[in-house]
């Protein structure tokens, strides 16, 4: 579907031109409001978080900042991988672009922007909308069970306590790996098309694809551990078990702050896990303030590379209109 508003005769159609202009109005409250969120945060937790970055050291907070965004890489590569396999092959540039701006809907209440954003970034790509939004749905699965899975790798070597308190967790494994089967993924996106009264549009996974994006997946989760051990690290010292514990503890916390759909990007339940599973480690008010840090870094890494994908996707379209004109 493209979005050029010049019918064949080259002229502006008025009701392409419209919608048009909607989806940019769209996009533009889509971006004021992440950008509110994200400030609303940063202005109110400012002083804890200056607090944590006296007590780090400037490597460990430059570390963790570029294994938060090659961690956001991986991601985007597994997303990329599972949209391909699915019928839709979108290039490195427009898929970074898509999955980048789009990470800003997770910081909107709602849990449901990200995927809402991606869905219509993608239009421009000729992505169908069922099929981007079931990606979109299917990453999140695959994510969650890579964690789980390097939370259950991790956790029992490390620390017993944050697995006890939030064993529950742990139940959601053998539903998402049923989610998760090819023959499953084809019956409950089919059905939940019919459900909604639209034609439905299986996904066809391949074992292939289905296991390139659980592979990124997992080397997203060994970017996260190094990014949240290196912090850990200058408050705890080194250790085998830093790692390990840094690692599980912070997939675990994610997984729950995802479950938890009602607050913005798992906030709040998030660092409750983390203080519970560092107390062996770190005091807790030490450790709060180390997953506060976690988030910001995280935070700044998602609007930095957000900003860098929308200029560079203004700089094509424009590259594009000038080569049309010519």
């Amino acid at each position: 579907m493209s979005n050029d508003p010049r019918g064949p005769s080259g002229l502006p159609e008025p009701g392409k031109v419209g919608v048009s202009r909607l989806r940019r109005i769209v996009r533009a409250v889509f971006l004021v409001l992440a950008a509110s969120f994200c400030a609303v945060f940063f202005t109110s937790r400012w002083d804890e978080v200056r607090s944590g970055l006296d007590m780090l050291t400037p490597g460990a907070v430059v570390v963790s900042v570029l294994t938060g965004a090659l961690a956001t890489v991986f991601s985007l590569l597994g997303w990329r991988a599972l949209l391909a396999d699915a019928g839709s092959p979108v290039a490195v540039r427009p898929a970074a672009r898509i999955f980048l701006i789009s990470q800003l809907g997770k910081y909107i209440p709602g849990s449901v922007w990200t995927v809402l954003a991606q869905v219509e970034l993608a239009r421009e790509h000729e992505v169908p909308a069922r099929r981007s939004a079931t990606v979109s749905l299917l990453t999140l699965c695959v994510t969650t069970l890579a964690g789980l899975v390097a939370a259950s790798l991790t956790l029992p070597f490390s620390s017993t306590t944050v697995s006890r308190d939030y064993g529950w967790v742990f139940l959601t494994a053998p539903l998402l790996l049923l989610l998760l089967h090819p023959r499953s993924v084809a019956t409950w996106s089919g059905l939940a098309f019919r459900l909604l009264r639209r034609k439905p549009e299986p996904l066809l996974l391949s074992w292939r694809g289905l296991g390139a994006g659980v592979a990124w997946a997992m080397l997203t989760w060994a970017a996260l551990g190094v990014h949240f051990g290196v912090l850990v690290r200058s408050v705890a010292g080194s250790g085998p078990e830093t790692w390990s514990l840094s690692l599980g503890v912070f997939a675990l916390a994610w997984v729950a702050g995802f479950l938890f759909v009602v607050a913005p990007a798992g906030a709040g339940v998030r660092e409750a896990v983390l203080v519970l599973g560092l107390s062996s480690v770190v005091p807790a008010g030490a450790a709060l303030v180390l997953a506060l840090v976690s988030r910001v870094v995280l935070v700044v890494v998602d609007v930095v590379l957000a900003g860098v994908a929308l200029c560079l996707g203004r700089r094509s379209v424009s590259m594009a209109r000038q080569r049309s004109a010519g």
